[in-house]
């Protein structure tokens, strides 16, 4: 409850992890990944409410952190729906990222995670259209494109 922000965010990813080892816990895969979920959501956005507290040095990292977790949510949550929205999330948070990164002191090093990140993003991204049943030349074609951002 008295908890920051960033503490409480990291509990709820620990949490998330732990959950991982869900027979062991008495849960079945899908109740685990639901609360990983919710967990890996959760510190999301503890981790974005503080942005407006902190220098812009540390915006790079601190929207990469925001957006690797919300990547991690869409891995795990099983509503197509937010599946989509996490990881559109995800890929807004590492453009934020990026544009913070170029005032970071360890801004070469921070570019070539927020890219790679984006990367990995995309491909989920990719791969949860392509299941929806769109059509491949047009997902494919939309996906290039973003990458052509990066």
């Amino acid at each position: 409850k008295d908890a920051s922000p960033l503490e409480k965010a990291k509990t709820f990813s620990l949490l998330a992890m732990r959950l991982d080892s869900y027979n062991t816990l008495g849960l079945s895969q899908e109740e685990s990944n639901g609360m990983m979920a919710a967990l890996y959501n959760k510190a999301a956005q503890e981790v974005s409410s503080v942005a407006s507290e902190l220098p812009g040095v540390a915006l790079g990292d601190l929207y990469t952190s925001a957006g690797q977790l919300k990547r991690w949510a869409a891995h795990r949550v099983t509503d197509p729906r937010k599946k989509i929205s996490y990881v559109v999330d995800s890929l807004e948070l590492f453009s934020k990222a990026r544009q913070y990164s170029k005032v970071s002191e360890n801004s070469v090093e921070l570019l070539a995670k927020v890219k790679q990140e984006q990367h990995q993003a995309l491909d989920f991204f990719e791969g949860v259209l392509l299941h929806r049943g769109l059509v491949e030349s047009g997902v494919k074609k939309y996906i290039a494109s973003r990458r052509l951002e990066i």
